[in-house]
């Protein structure tokens, strides 16, 4: 072939090459991004401290507090079904009626002296002596009626207060046994919301303020327990821009 024939070959190979390099580098359909996971504290446990919420969240750690003080928001109330609450950026005392009692079969909130204890659980197992359970009972500003006052269906208008402490499952025992009234300090209080088994990074829309008694040594009975209609499964620790920063521990 002569040198003349061989030019024109030689670009049409080298004009093929260059279309083949440009198709290559062309961008292929785009791959659908999957949403970022909830962040999670590195204190571990399942902690989620992303996304930011429109009201504070429950549960959390109690163990580093923002404040100290020797004066309650709450205050038992003239009778056993209801309390004093004054807010403590300042603002009227009100008498709140007592309108959810419920427990959950796993703790929620966690102190030091059972911080171990998982975080989270979506299903109740049943309960066996030596379990943790929470008990919460919620106070508002009127109660509602035809609902169940396990849930809070029955705290009608807010403010809503949640008195809360952790006990221990014991064996037996009687369903006329009392419920465990530890209304007196130390507490933990501060500005959360309503709790319960959620997939973790939703929010929680209903706020509350919380009154939480410190310790870990409160008992209650199987049979006692067993009053109660249903059990709650536990939420995930919150944390980071999801909770309050007024954690107060309030003791004399």
């Amino acid at each position: 072939m002569s040198r003349i024939m061989r030019t024109p070959f030689l670009l049409l190979l080298l004009a093929a090459a260059l279309l083949a390099t440009l198709a290559a580098a062309q961008p292929g359909p785009a791959k659908s991004a999957k949403p970022p996971a909830p962040a999670k504290s590195p204190q571990g446990s399942n902690e989620v401290v992303t996304p930011p919420c429109p009201v504070f969240q429950t549960p959390r750690r109690l163990d580093r507090f923002d404040q100290h003080s020797r004066t309650s928001t709450v205050e038992n109330g003239p009778d056993a079904s209801s309390i004093y609450y004054t807010p403590r950026g300042g603002g009227q005392r009100q008498t709140l009626r007592q309108c959810s009692q419920h427990y959950h079969c796993y703790i929620e909130n966690h102190q030091p002296c059972n911080g171990n204890m998982p975080s989270g659980r979506e299903h109740c197992a049943p309960l066996a002596p030596g379990d943790w359970v929470e008990i919460h009972t919620a106070y508002s500003k009127r109660v509602g009626t035809n609902c169940d006052p396990e849930t809070l269906e029955c705290c009608a208008e807010g403010p809503v207060v949640v008195r809360a402490y952790h006990a221990r499952v014991t064996a037996g025992g009687s369903p006329s046994d009392p419920l465990p009234a530890p209304w007196h300090p130390p507490f933990a209080q501060w500005t959360g919301s309503n709790t319960g088994w959620d997939t973790p990074g939703q929010c929680k829309p209903i706020g509350a303020e919380w009154s939480f008694s410190l310790g870990c040594d409160l008992r209650v009975s199987q049979a006692r327990l067993g009053r109660f209609h249903h059990r709650d499964p536990a939420r995930v620790l919150q944390g980071g821009v999801r909770v309050s920063k007024d954690l107060t521990r309030v003791e004399p």
